[in-house]
């Protein structure tokens, strides 16, 4: 049987519509995915929308709508949004089904009858709607949230449900210090260690007189918390509270989310797993944000979101994925902008991709009406390249580090275009004796080309299929890397399809 792989992104909040910076995670998260299937693994991949709360609430409230009607249209953007950009998640949770629902509560007793880590208590603080959390003074700046400037936190005092959060402390840093794989990248765990090195205050797991959310069984009157109702989702998606089979998923080995919820993530969700005595997520990587040119961060609340649907119609998916995984190196923020988009696709899609392909499909039907036999011309250095580029794309994404599993691919691709620039077979062409040695190098050149196709498979789907499809090759798409990144796979005589532009040039607007 192949191993397991669940990867999981943050489920989006839906008191709006889907934005880059959404759309980011959930890329990143499908480039993931497909390394992890090109590499042989049984991957569970599973997103959502957190639809409780007393913003998704409010929000309802001043469309005019039932919050069931408000989060059900909003929703069905998220998914429309990811299909658009070709995300191939496996399971879609929502916190308003039935099953979810079923997951929270069983989680909640089973909490409960483990010991005594529930417990009735009272709460008077500063409550952020934007963050759905409460803030202590210490974390308010001129009091507000840091994250939500614009929203003035309110003065909450509520008898709760407790969570003895601060019990579990000393295990979570005996944890996060004895695996360092466990938060990434770096700065996020130092973040996390300095958290708990301060001590941790219990938490709240229930709300007073806010129908929307999911009921306590054995509290009436109380919803849960929706952090706690948030965070059980990842056990949703493998059928917990039915003990189904996709058991076998758990624990995640990814649970991959934006850095502004990465405590969340790495202090309360495992100290919630101890408590109910199920083990612990492999990694927590908090990822960094898009920003909007002049370098603020794209959201809701600042009113700078930009429509990742929009730009797929105009640009198509490859483009904008591409220039999210290139530009934004992992873990890090990066900025976004039209015109740079408009530039990488031009530079590097259009003229090194996108020519290297029309080139080589050319010459190849030009001079040998299909994919040519190499004979004994074995071009040793493009074969090395090949070998040492898949290498580095293995290491790069293992790591999580998709820029460099990027430029891994593409060394083959620029290394490719030199040696067409070097090597001029044209001029080879006109030479009859030379034809083992042209029919060698073009050969090399297709399987370069193909090579770099499935390499490129994470990051840029539908043209690595489109390239794999004209050079002869569409069997690999999708099938293991160990299978399909080893050269001399191309059958001669195949016939190629030189086709229209892989990428025609997008014109100054």
């Amino acid at each position: 049987m192949p191993r397991t792989y669940y990867l999981t992104t943050a489920i989006d909040y839906v008191n709006g519509r889907p934005h880059l910076g959404h759309a980011y995670e959930k890329i990143a998260a499908d480039a993931i995915a497909r390394y992890r299937r090109l590499s042989g693994f049984d991957v569970k991949f599973l997103t959502g929308t957190d639809e409780h709360g007393t913003k998704v609430a409010r929000a309802a409230e001043a469309a005019g709508l039932d919050p069931q009607t408000y989060v059900d249209r909003l929703s069905a953007t998220f998914r429309e949004a990811w299909d658009a950009l070709d995300v191939s998640y496996d399971v879609f949770v929502r916190t308003t089904e039935e099953r979810h629902t079923r997951t929270v509560q069983r989680l909640l007793e089973r909490i409960r009858d483990r010991g005594d880590d529930l417990y009735e208590g009272s709460y008077e603080g500063w409550y952020c709607v934007g963050c759905e959390a409460y803030k202590p003074e210490k974390d308010l700046v001129d009091g507000r949230c840091a994250d939500h400037p614009g929203l003035e936190p309110r003065w909450v005092v509520e008898e709760n449900l407790f969570f003895r959060l601060g019990a579990y402390r000393d295990a979570l840093l005996a944890h996060v210090e004895a695996h360092p794989e466990f938060i990434r990248p770096d700065s996020r765990r130092n973040e996390v260690l300095a958290v708990l090195r301060g001590g941790l205050d219990d938490v709240s797991v229930s709300r007073e007189g806010l129908a929307w959310g999911i009921p306590i069984p054995f509290r009436p009157g109380a919803t849960v918390y929706v952090w706690f109702d948030a965070l059980a989702n990842y056990l949703t998606g493998l059928d917990f509270a039915d003990g189904g089979e996709d058991l076998r998923f758990w624990p995640a080995d990814l649970h991959l989310v934006g850095k502004d919820i990465t405590r969340f993530h790495c202090v309360i969700w495992p100290a919630m797993l101890l408590a109910a005595g199920l083990p612990l997520p492999r990694q927590v990587y908090g990822h960094g944000w898009v920003l909007a040119a002049g370098g603020q961060r794209e959201s809701k609340s600042a009113g700078n979101v930009t429509d990742p649907v929009a730009l797929v119609a105009t640009y198509g998916p490859d483009p904008l994925r591409f220039f999210l995984l290139k530009e934004i190196p992992f873990g890090k923020d990066g900025e976004f902008s039209r015109e740079r988009l408009e530039e990488r696709y031009n530079s590097a899609l259009a003229n090194e991709l996108g020519n290297l392909l029309s080139r080589a499909l050319n010459m190849v039907e030009k001079y040998r009406g299909g994919i040519p036999d190499p004979g004994a011309a074995r071009e040793a250095a493009v074969v090395d390249l090949c070998d040492r580029a898949t290498i580095a794309w293995r290491h790069a994404m293992d790591r999580h580090q998709l820029d460099e599993g990027i430029d891994a691919a593409w060394s083959i691709v620029a290394a490719l275009n030199n040696l067409i620039q070097a090597r001029e077979p044209w001029r080879v062409a006109k030479d009859p004796h030379r034809a083992e040695e042209l029919s060698g190098f073009l050969y090399a050149l297709c399987e370069g080309v193909r090579i770099a196709a499935c390499l490129l498979q994470p990051f840029v789907p539908r043209t690595s299929l489109h390239v794999l499809q004209r050079i002869g090759a569409a069997g690999d798409y999708g099938a293991p890397v160990a299978e399909t990144a080893v050269w001399g796979r191309l059958v001669p005589g195949t016939r190629v399809v030189k086709g229209e532009p892989l990428f025609p040039r997008l014109q100054p607007t």
